[in-house]
């Protein structure tokens, strides 16, 4: 099947679970897919679409709860080891939150692997999606954050070197 034809496919099936689970307010397909990059499942023909969703929602989950574990506990990365580095204590309070919060939603997603209900995998989008919304500007802030002092540490070694 064509990529475009695939996608309008996906768009319509994620329409009809939106109107079947309307109380639960789904967000629109192109601001999931803005945050958790749900296109990518347009490759797939599938019966269990709100799983499929929550899987992807999961993931990009799964990446930043590594991300924000990694900044507290570096041990096997010299890149983090270095991030870390550059966060202060209140940055490192925001790091912990982030963690409890990520790690919370990972082990739901776990849960519902074992139920293969639709409606839960629906109500758990649109939480995840919701906390997302105030989540992913608090990483952008502290990612911003150590990006800039990781600039001004090398801008100083150049100046020695």
């Amino acid at each position: 099947m064509e990529k475009s034809k695939s996608l309008k496919a996906l768009k319509q099936e994620y329409d009809k679970l939106k109107k079947k689970y309307k109380k639960f307010k789904l967000p629109k397909f192109d601001q999931l897919n803005k945050d958790f990059g749900v296109e990518v499942l347009a490759e797939h023909e599938t019966e269990m679409l709100a799983t499929l969703l929550r899987h992807r929602v999961h993931e990009r989950i799964d990446t930043f709860f590594r991300v924000m574990e990694r900044l507290i506990i570096p041990h096997d990365s010299i890149m983090f080891l270095h991030a870390s580095k550059q966060l202060d204590e209140n940055d490192r309070k925001v790091v912990m939150e982030l963690i409890e919060q990520l790690s919370r939603i990972e082990f739901e997603s776990l849960a519902l692997e074992t139920l293969n209900d639709e409606q839960q995998d629906i109500e758990y989008i649109v939480q995840v999606y919701n906390e997302w919304q105030s989540m992913k500007k608090k990483i952008n802030s502290l990612m911003r954050k150590i990006n800039s002092k990781l600039k001004k540490e090398k801008e100083k070694f150049d100046y020695f070197g």
